[in-house]
């Protein structure tokens, strides 16, 4: 059977746009400090949880110009040892186990040795989109390739030097070459410290982007009325999906669990 389509293993943001298609170049961008890195990694990690829950292998590859592959391991086995496999749920107050984390960390071992996922961690001169294309095709010539996680365009465009706007078309290319998705990170900048002026993202890399995911931490940005007022509570995230350049077409709330580190549903209880 042939994969269509990559779930972001949120509820609400899958249902914004229908998952994610075989060739899109998904975009996930915030401000610094937003957790873009973080909700890339539960991205990652949700899909080898849907995968082990559904029998249907997501082949992924993890391409990481920010942290090592001990950092991006840890992160997937900590929420994949919060899943309950055997009632389909995701507990985010799940307690520590080190049973729990020995086996996750045994799942990510055996789906690396059986080519269904792969971490590349690089913050050398050789950190290109050549490298990334090489290792890519390859995989996907020996076990399948359905979706390449990057993070960060920042790193790479830093360490390629071939140009943004070059590297941003060459991904979408890549991603239809081989029929499979890239999901990256990409900061949004402030040209200027202060004054009117319009928060921005390489404008090539929406341009020619599927999908453009905005990360926006409501209780990092709120005011202190609003916090204190209750109005927006701790962890509070909004994500605003736009298709392309042809502006917003989709909404979702995620809660940011500090003691987990991680992004979650939405709890709509948590209105009360």
């Amino acid at each position: 059977m042939t994969r269509k389509y990559i779930t972001t293993g949120f509820v609400d943001l899958d249902k914004s746009f229908g998952g994610i298609k075989m060739g899109d170049l998904v975009v996930l961008a915030s401000r610094p400090g937003m957790g873009k890195s973080t909700l890339l990694a539960n991205i990652f990690a949700n899909n080898i949880i849907e995968s082990k829950a559904k029998s249907f292998p997501a082949h992924c590859a993890y391409f990481s110009f920010e942290h090592n592959t001990y950092k991006v391991l840890a992160d997937a086995a900590s929420r994949i040892s919060k899943f309950h496999f055997w009632a389909g749920i995701l507990n985010k107050d799940e307690l520590y186990s080190e049973q729990k984390m020995n086996n996750a960390n045994e799942m990510l071992d055996k789906l690396q040795q059986e080519g269904q996922i792969g971490i590349y961690e690089n913050d050398g001169p050789d950190a290109t989109l050549f490298y990334i294309a090489l290792n890519a095709a390859e995989r996907k010539y020996k076990y399948g390739l359905d979706v390449i996680f990057i993070d960060s365009f920042h790193m790479l465009a830093l360490y390629d030097g071939s140009g943004k706007n070059i590297i941003a078309s060459r991904l979408k290319q890549l991603a239809k070459k081989l029929d499979m998705a890239i999901i990256l990170t990409a900061p949004i900048e402030r040209p200027h410290r202060y004054g009117d002026c319009l928060e921005n993202i390489n404008l090539q890399l929406v341009r020619v982007a599927d999908k453009i995911i905005f990360l926006r931490r409501l209780d990092v940005t709120a005011t202190d009325r609003e916090l204190l007022r209750g109005d927006i509570k701790r962890g509070d995230s909004a994500i605003t999906i736009m298709k392309n350049v042809g502006g917003s077409y989709g909404y979702a709330k995620v809660c940011f669990d500090y003691g987990n580190g991680g992004f979650f549903d939405y709890q709509k209880e948590n209105n009360d």
